[in-house]
């Protein structure tokens, strides 16, 4: 028979002890060096939902990181500032704020994952100053010094969890730090790595559009369209050459497709709208779009649904592509040629199903943008 289970086999973990016994259900495998950037971007992510101007991160060692927030507008009750970095039932819930389109954060993650670590909340009332050791907290103080302000996290990731040759990676925490950016336009974010002293910023202050922009795109279109619950969907793309697609794709909030279904629901909308009607059953981007339509592709597509709305987010389609993507490509012969040679078509079939005809009386032909 198998062993008996009573209410004396229950333990009742206190406060993060639960993270650092499963650290693999809330942060991934911790010998994948992928993580330990996840953990620092957690504590970034935090002070972008806080608002914060710039973000300035240091490595100052294998596993020991600081991070500034400029701006950065946190509570300096104690309370407070326990409430975001030290409850996973809270995190940027307890921010009042929330940037749009840059994922939820939980910087108890790195907290309970962290041998110590400590947050520092300037205000304009008062100064306050939290650490922690191993999740557990150790000290709390709070001062009546106001001054400009900034919220400052430092913390040291526990080699009991890691590992002792546990180290960040520069290349894999520079290619988050960079998406980052890009989905918090405007913020700029700049960081060094002491271990060799180099430095770098990630500025994209038109966001997604700068993203298409670094691969070669010029002059991208842009869509945006926002529901009155919070949902929004941001999409930037273009045409470089005739080169392989590529597609980069974000999710936030509580409807979390994969990356890659999202891209595909963007290949698909584009098919929907350019793609002659014999060459629907072919669509995808492993069919005749990686053969025609996608060639040369560069596109970034962002999805937002927060909790406040009652639904998830729908998926691009051709009908909300068709009204932007119709003018943008009828006012760039040269590119709509090329599409239309891509597909096997011709410009004057594609420009055809591309003509938006507008409601008011106007001249055949004639746009109203």
């Amino acid at each position: 028979m198998g062993a008996t289970y009573n209410s004396d086999d229950i333990v009742v973990l206190e406060a993060l002890e639960a993270v650092r016994r499963r650290p693999g259900l809330y942060v991934g495998d911790v010998s994948d060096s992928r993580t330990l950037s996840t953990c620092v971007v957690e504590s970034v992510r935090t002070l972008i939902h806080a608002e914060a101007s710039r973000v300035i991160v240091t490595i100052e060692d294998d596993t020991t990181f600081e991070i500034v927030g400029e701006d950065a507008r946190l509570s300096t009750d104690v309370r407070a500032v326990e409430a975001v970095f030290a409850s996973l039932a809270c995190g940027c819930r307890c921010i009042q704020t929330r940037r749009v389109l840059v994922e939820e954060c939980n910087p108890a993650f790195t907290n309970a994952l962290s041998a110590t670590f400590e947050v520092e909340v300037v205000g304009e009332d008062a100064r306050t100053h939290v650490r922690w050791r191993q999740g557990v907290l150790d000290t709390s103080e709070r001062f009546d010094t106001p001054g400009e302000r900034r919220v400052r996290v430092r913390g040291t990731l526990d080699p009991e969890i890691f590992g002792d040759r546990a180290a960040l990676v520069a290349h894999e925490l520079d290619v988050m730090l960079d998406d980052l950016a890009v989905l918090a336009a405007g913020v700029r974010i700049h960081w060094r790595d002491a271990r060799d002293g180099r430095t770098r910023e990630h500025y994209a202050p038109a966001g997604l559009a700068d993203r298409v922009a670094a691969r070669g795109v010029r002059d991208p279109l842009r869509l945006r369209t926002e529901h009155e619950d919070g949902r929004v969907l941001e999409i930037a793309l273009g045409w470089v050459g005739d080169g392989v697609a590529h597609v980069d794709a974000w999710t936030a909030g509580w409807y979390d497709p994969t990356r890659a279904a999202l891209a595909e629901s963007l290949l698909d909308a584009l098919a929907d709208v350019l793609l002659p009607q014999r060459a629907w059953p072919e669509r995808g981007p492993h069919a005749a779009m990686s053969a025609n339509l996608a060639r040369g592709l560069v596109a970034a597509v962002a999805v937002d649904t927060p909790r406040t709305a009652g639904t998830a987010f729908d998926p691009p389609t051709g009908e909300m592509l068709k009204p932007a993507l119709g003018p943008y490509l009828l006012e760039r012969s040269a590119l709509l040629s090329q599409l239309a040679r891509q597909i096997g078509d011709t410009p004057d079939a594609l420009s055809a199903r591309l003509f938006v005809p507008c409601v008011s009386q106007q001249p055949a032909g004639v746009l109203r943008r």
